[in-house]
């Protein structure tokens, strides 16, 4: 198929009949259409030679080796930022016994909500042990604090989240609130450092639970895995459990 870029037209020759230029332009444009006189069109690209359309038809892999990309080493300067934050323990000065920093991390907010759920989803009366059972795990220590019915009864009715407002997707819902508030007080009693790993962790559990993994590979082969962003010190700056896959549907 041709493309003609542009016609010209001109008027038939009029010979010698001694017209000027003008009267014969006028003479053509009375006599003949003036679309077949004068036909202009818009300039377009030759297809033989532009470059987009003569490469339109040709396979990429001809092109990508009639057109070889050549990579060169180019030295970029590299700006190494310095880290000036200031990074570890920010707890209270007053704070100096081992209790006050666990209490720093278990806040008394945890411990109130603790309570109110264990007193509004309180429903056990405890049970009996036998007499030998109870010489061989008795505690002189910890029954001085706390009797048997006193820890029978708090071991069947702790709460930390009410019941009836469970939703089905989330499998931590009853552990929620303390773990919320253990991330937050996490984050607040350290500041994080320039070195951080971020791993999975294994805490052993052997017991029935459908959030426990089996991994081999670990040392700690059975329990829950956790995900943790660590400083160099060790020290667990945030933390979220891993629950398992979604089901397929």
């Amino acid at each position: 198929m041709r493309i003609l870029s542009q016609i010209i037209v001109k008027p038939p020759n009029l010979g010698n009949s001694g017209t000027t230029a003008c009267s014969s332009e006028r003479h053509s444009s009375d006599d003949e259409d003036p679309v077949s006189t004068v036909l202009l069109k818009s300039p377009t690209p030759d297809l033989e030679s532009s470059d987009y359309d003569s490469e339109d038809n040709i396979p990429l892999t001809q092109l990508q080796k009639k057109k070889s990309i050549v990579w060169k080493k180019v030295a970029s300067p590299v700006v190494l930022m310095l880290f000036e934050e200031p990074h570890g323990p920010s707890i209270p000065d007053n704070v100096k016994y081992p209790y006050e920093v666990f209490l720093t991390l278990f806040t008394e907010d945890i411990l109130a909500n603790i309570v109110f759920q264990t007193n509004l989803n309180k429903h056990f009366d405890g049970y009996k042990t036998i007499a030998k059972l109870q010489e061989l795990i008795r505690d002189n220590y910890v029954s001085s604090k706390m009797s048997r019915n006193r820890f029978s009864w708090l071991l069947g009715n702790i709460h930390i989240n009410d019941n009836a407002l469970s939703p089905n997707y989330d499998k931590l819902y009853k552990l929620r609130p303390c773990l919320n508030s253990l991330l937050e007080s996490f984050q607040n009693c350290y500041k994080s450092g320039e070195y951080q790993s971020i791993d999975e962790n294994m805490i052993r559990f052997k017991g029935r639970s459908r959030l426990k993994q089996y991994m081999p590979p670990k040392p700690i082969k059975r329990g829950y895995k956790v995900w943790v962003r660590a400083d160099i010190n060790g020290y667990v700056n945030e933390f979220q459990k891993y629950k398992s896959r979604k089901p397929k549907d």
